[in-house]
């Protein structure tokens, strides 16, 4: 997982589809996911173990009850350091993001029991976007300002399990 101590480079999962650009992260430190353990997070971001990141998969093209449509899955390194409230993240080739927590009256801004939380039960700490930047699978992105959302994250096996293909 992203660790708060930051700075140590680790190994990251995307998955696209046609209709929902999504970036989604994991990470395994150390080294790039390669081998039974690429296929392993793959099958967790295609939603095929189901739980929260099934509910997110089901919104990938597909008709109801048949395999979910995803663009190719690819592995690139990645780097995060956090120094107080500032947060950085490089993806290799793929995309960059910087962003500074917000501070209200009692330290950071969070927000609890959202609809479709970054990760349930956690709260979502609220930053102000300083660059956002994404380029993959022909889509170029760059965004300044705004809000920046992160969550500490679990993902376990559950209900919701999708099947998917790669397109």
């Amino acid at each position: 997982m992203l660790t708060e101590s930051g700075n140590q480079p680790c190994s990251w999962v995307t998955r696209s589809t046609q209709h929902v650009r999504a970036l989604v992260a994991t990470v395994a430190c150390r080294t790039l996911v390669e081998g039974s353990q690429f296929n392993a997070l793959r099958e967790a971001y295609h939603g095929i173990h189901g739980g929260h990141l099934g509910v997110i998969a089901s919104l990938g093209k597909g008709a109801e009850g048949q395999p979910r449509e995803y663009l190719p899955t690819k592995s690139a390194r990645i780097h995060m350091t956090q120094e107080g409230p500032n947060r950085h993240l490089k993806i290799d080739g793929i995309l960059e993001n910087k962003m500074e927590q917000l501070k209200g009256s009692s330290g950071a801004v969070t927000v609890r029991g959202t609809p479709l939380a970054v990760a349930p039960p956690f709260a979502i700490t609220v930053s102000r976007a300083i660059k956002a930047t994404f380029t993959d699978h022909g889509t170029n992105h760059s965004w300044e300002g705004g809000n920046g959302l992160s969550s500490p994250f679990v993902y376990m096996d559950g209900g919701a399990k999708q099947t998917a293909i790669e397109v």
